[in-house]
């Protein structure tokens, strides 16, 4: 049985990408790459294990089918990269640039995702269920069928985003900002919306039972959304037309 390559060293790793090699299989252990420009790097099946990535610039690098554990990406850009089929696991990615990425049932179990930006991303059948993301910003993303159950999601913005069929259930999102945001078929039950902002939010077909909405500002309009339960007490009137 043939014995998966390993490099542990940042210089191995450099050279390897330089010749145009293929990682697909190859752990990478224990390297340094602290501020590393790896943009546009191919790293597709990559497994990268205890890897220090803080403010490493990944953006455009391929990262498909990749598995990352115990890695440390505070603060690094992924802009544009591609993430699909990849797994991360008790990794680090708090404040993270991840704008315009690709993430294609990409697994982010109780990912570390604090402060991270994900603009304009698009995240499809992706598992962030327990991700801590409290103050994250998802201006313009587009989630389908996102898993986010149980998440951390204190003052975080998803100003102008699209949720379709995402699991929101139990999510813990005080204080934060669901402005101008299209959500449909999406569940929410019990889950912490004290404070939070979803005056100009559409919501369709949508389920917010049991939820704590007290001190929220909601939409006019809920169409055909559940209400069951919910903790209406100190709500935010709803905008009167003048």
């Amino acid at each position: 049985m043939t014995m998966a390559r390993t490099i542990d060293s940042a210089n191995e790793l450099r050279a390897a990408l330089l010749r145009g090699e293929s990682l697909a299989g190859v752990r990478v252990v224990g390297v340094d790459l602290t501020g590393a420009s790896l943009a546009g790097a191919d790293l597709r099946g990559v497994q990268l294990h205890d890897v220090t990535l803080t403010g490493a610039n990944l953006s455009g690098a391929r990262l498909e089918g990749a598995l990352v554990q115990l890695c440390d990406l505070t603060d690094a850009r992924l802009l544009r990269a591609d993430l699909t089929d990849s797994r991360w696991l008790m990794t680090c990615l708090a404040g993270a640039d991840l704008e315009a990425a690709t993430l294609l049932r990409t697994m982010l179990p109780e990912a570390q995702l604090q402060r991270a930006k994900l603009h304009s991303a698009k995240l499809t059948s992706v598992v962030l269920s327990r991700a801590h993301a409290n103050e994250s910003s998802w201006h313009g993303a587009e989630l389908e069928g996102a898993g986010c159950s149980e998440a951390a999601l204190e003052g975080a913005s998803f100003a102008g985003c699209r949720l379709l069929r995402c699991a929101m259930s139990q999510i813990r999102g005080r204080g934060s900002h669901w402005n101008d945001c299209d959500i449909q078929e999406s569940s929410f039950d019990d889950a912490d919306l004290r404070g939070a902002n979803m005056r100009d939010t559409t919501l369709s077909l949508c389920n917010l039972g049991r939820a704590d909405l007290r001190g929220a500002k909601l939409p006019k309009q809920l169409e055909k959304t559940v209400l069951t339960g919910v903790k209406l007490s100190d709500l935010a009137a709803a905008p009167t037309d003048e």
